[in-house]
C-alpha cells in the first residue's frame, strides 16, 4: 500500500514525542498543537515515502524524533511568521523571530534528509522485524 494513499496520520498520536516536541524549542514549542504534529507526521511520511518506508515501518529513534521536530517547528514558524512589520533598528528587513527560525528549522531538515538513508527510519522496528533495505555507496569511475 502507497503511504501516500492512506490519509490517516499514526494510529494515535504518541503523547511522549508530542510533549517532547512541545518542551523542546523555548520560542516556538509551546505552539505546537496536535494539527501541526498532524502535519509533521504527514511530512515524515512523504519524505520516507519518497525512500520506499511505509509508514507502518518507521521507527522513532532520536534521529527519526528530531527530523520530525524540525517539521513540527518549521510549520509553526509559517504560521506564524513574516507577519511582524520589520523593527527600525535593523533597517525594516521585515524578518521576525520566527521567520529567523524557519530559515534555520529548513536548513536542518535539508542537512537531515540529506543524510538519512531508509534504514534509519526503519532501525530496530518495535515489530521485531529486520529491516530488508540495504544501502551502498556507488563511484564513477
Amino acid at each position: 500500500m502507497n503511504s501516500l494513499e492512506n490519509n490517516t496520520t499514526p494510529l494515535t498520536l504518541d503523547k511522549d514525542i508530542y510533549e517532547s516536541i512541545r518542551l523542546g524549542d523555548e520560542l516556538v514549542g509551546r505552539e505546537v498543537s496536535e494539527d501541526i504534529m498532524t502535519k509533521a507526521y504527514e511530512w515524515l511520511f512523504y519524505f520516507a515515502n519518497k525512500l520506499g518506508v511505509e509508514r507502518e515501518d518507521i521507527a522513532y529513534s532520536f534521529i527519526v524524533r528530531e527530523l520530525l521536530a524540525m517539521y513540527a517547528y518549521r510549520e509553526v514558524c509559517l504560521k506564524k511568521g513574516y507577519g511582524a512589520i520589520g523593527t527600525p533598528y535593523r533597517g525594516q528587513s521585515g524578518d521576525d523571530h520566527y521567520t529567523n527560525k524557519s530559515k534555520t528549522y529548513d536548513a536542518r531538515i535539508k542537512q537531515l534528509e540529506s543524510k538519512l538513508t531508509a534504514e534509519d527510519l526503519t532501525g530496530d522496528n518495535t515489530s521485531g522485524k529486520r529491516s530488508n533495505y540495504r544501502t551502498i555507496q556507488l563511484f564513477r569511475g
